[in-house]
């Protein structure tokens, strides 16, 4: 009898274990993971980064959930044809680069795209807090809502939009915290760089990238899980009626400055992540990935800057 009751606890704590293996391989692609995954010295490029809000819309076949990677293979890097503009007005689809202040911790922003492919799969978003002071402690008192408005659809083998889309909002007012910001070897990247396809490219427009220069900042990498489409593509090439927000991705932000000091910054630039995309130089399709991003300009740099873009909120009193 003892020797009965010993096997049929075995099969208890064996039947337990397997519940628990199923739960443990069913809950592990949900859960967020926010350290970085690289294969090149300096990461800026040819990187795994990780979203802050999993499930990620297009689970991709590297690494999977939370992971999109960034494959920017030209120096433009798609910086031409992706935006973040003031309003959603087709007129403004550019954008140019904002300065706000504290008035502004609670606004709206636009990303656009007026590239011939006609619009993007996925707008990824990469925030940047810094501190004047270059404190950790100030930083990791931000926290963030962020709201994302757009368009879903099915890819098809153009890489274009096709004439069915829907408009959605999947991400709605989701807090991000310092417990979200990016990681590199479970320790908070502190960079003044973001991913581009050169290394130490700037964060936001006329920044100074001197060794005694710009102060540092943390990063939240963020998947609105909507793309945006270009309207004039959608209006005159499609023959298509522009549909709310003029076919752009519309987010919304609410920042929590916390102990934040004047003169601190608070960053936004735009992604793109695309299920196909065609090379205009030999019409070979890339891998699913990020291939695009908004550009900005280094100080002093000689550029022609009404092809820049970003949005920058200085901490004031």
């Amino acid at each position: 009898m003892a020797k009965g009751n010993k096997d049929l606890n075995r099969m208890w704590w064996m039947a337990s274990a397997v519940v628990l293996l199923f739960v443990a391989l069913a809950v592990g692609p949900v859960a967020a993971s926010n350290v970085i995954y690289t294969n090149t010295a300096h990461n800026n490029n040819h990187t795994y980064v990780p979203m802050a809000n999993p499930l990620i819309k297009y689970d991709s076949t590297y690494l999977g959930n939370p992971y999109y990677y960034v494959n920017l293979t030209n120096p433009t890097g798609g910086m031409n044809a992706l935006h973040i503009a003031d309003s959603d007005a087709p007129a403004n689809a550019k954008g140019t680069c904002y300065e706000k202040t504290s008035a502004d911790l609670n606004g709206t922003f636009y990303v656009t795209d007026t590239g011939g492919k006609g619009g993007q799969d996925n707008i990824i978003l990469l925030i940047a807090v810094n501190s004047i002071n270059n404190s950790t402690t100030e930083i990791d008192s931000v926290s963030i809502n962020i709201s994302a408005s757009g368009y879903t659809w099915t890819p098809i083998s153009s890489g274009s939009p096709p004439s069915t889309v829907n408009y959605e909002t999947p991400l709605s007012a989701k807090l991000f915290t310092s417990a979200d910001f990016l990681e590199n070897d479970s320790v908070d990247l502190f960079q003044k760089w973001k991913f581009a396809p050169t290394a130490d490219y700037p964060i936001y427009c006329g920044q100074d990238m001197s060794v005694s220069g710009d102060k540092y900042f943390k990063l939240w990498a963020i998947d609105t899980k909507v793309g945006t489409i270009n309207g004039t593509w959608w209006n005159v090439t499609q023959k298509r009626t522009l549909l709310p927000n003029n076919n752009a991705t519309k987010i919304t932000y609410n920042i929590t400055k916390g102990s934040l000091s004047n003169d601190s910054i608070i960053a936004f630039n735009a992604y793109a992540y695309n299920n196909k995309t065609i090379s205009q130089k030999d019409g070979s399709s890339l891998p699913p990935a990020i291939n695009w991003l908004n550009k900005v300009y280094y100080l002093n740099e000689d550029v022609d800057t009404t092809l820049c873009s970003g949005w920058k909120v200085n901490i004031t009193s």
